[in-house]
């Protein structure tokens, strides 16, 4: 399958396991640059292994845990520093964790913020500005 995407460079969060990780290799097999994103780099390790073995571009691994409010910030600062450029972002780091009682108000808020915050302010970090000022690096 050709998805023209030899030669981009595409961003998945999430991609050291399940879902992220299906598609990160997908990506990597059509010729992609694939950074991937996980809470640790090790958990990466075989991922990226697969793909240098299976002659793929080197991948870049970065370490992201969407949990914390300025994750996303941080990541993309790095990014951009370190690859200038990202023309496919795959929003799919997720989760959750255990709750002592249905109304543990910290739980929620990080939940919320690792499965929908995260993806908007990545998002938002991603687009060029449009004239009406919606995109462009603000994390509001």
């Amino acid at each position: 399958m050709d998805l023209e995407l030899k030669g981009r460079t595409c961003l998945v969060s999430g991609s050291s396991s399940g879902i992220g990780r299906a598609v990160a290799s997908l990506l990597a097999e059509e010729g992609a640059r694939v950074l991937f994103t996980a809470r640790s780099k090790s958990a990466l390790a075989p991922v990226a292994e697969e793909i240098r073995a299976a002659g793929g571009i080197e991948p870049a691994l970065f370490e992201a845990d969407f949990g914390e409010e300025k994750a996303p910030e941080r990541l993309i600062d790095k990014v951009l520093h370190e690859v200038g450029t990202v023309d496919v972002l795959v929003n799919n780091a997720g989760g959750s964790r255990p709750m002592t009682t249905p109304d543990d108000a910290l739980a929620w808020e990080e939940a919320f913020r690792l499965n929908f915050t995260s993806a908007r302010r990545l998002g938002k970090l991603l687009l060029p500005p449009w004239p009406n000022g919606v995109g462009g690096g603000s994390s509001t």
